[in-house]
């Protein structure tokens, strides 16, 4: 928590950009820690009685009365808590403008809605299988409407065009 807010560093491009971090419960992972010995996310409905969606109500709750209902853009990626993220798409998915799950995959995907994504994988996981976040990282690009193979975006500004070639 501490380390993610050091990190959000040099605020003077979106000095209006409120970062808010929280620190986890510790929660069993069928997977990734089944002793709950670390911090990490609810991962799916009903399960701890939904304290952390419970939570999560909260602090947007108390965000509006502090920004005095402004819209906002909000965003969820938390580093060990991408179940969560999968969690909170499909249940408060239409609050947030995008989500970064990471290592993660979440078995009821069909009640996601489409939204941008980006989801942080990495293929020498030993906990959260690659093959598996592969397929859910599939599944989500179905769900968004992206074609399976990348292709270059040819309306790209100039000023930000790439020196070589890449798949947006």
């Amino acid at each position: 928590m501490r380390q993610f807010a050091r990190g959000f560093g040099d605020r003077t491009a979106l000095p209006e950009a409120i970062c808010v971090t929280c620190r986890v419960c510790q929660t069993v992972g069928a997977l990734t820690d089944p002793k709950a010995s670390c911090p990490a996310g609810q991962g799916r409905a009903a399960c701890q009685g939904d304290r952390d969606l419970k939570f999560f109500d909260e602090v947007l709750a108390q965000l509006k009365r502090i920004t005095g209902g402004r819209e906002a853009h909000l965003f969820h990626g938390p580093f060990k808590c991408g179940g969560f993220t999968y969690l909170l798409w499909a249940e408060r998915g239409d609050v947030f403008a995008a989500v970064a799950p990471s290592a993660a995959v979440f078995p009821n995907a069909r009640k996601l809605k489409p939204k941008p994504v980006m989801h942080l994988a990495g293929d020498k996981d030993t906990l959260v299988k690659y093959q598996w976040q592969k397929a859910m990282m599939e599944a989500v690009r179905r769900l968004n409407g992206c074609e399976a193979e990348g292709k270059p975006w040819v309306n790209m500004p100039h000023s930000i065009r790439p020196s070589r070639e890449r798949r947006w």
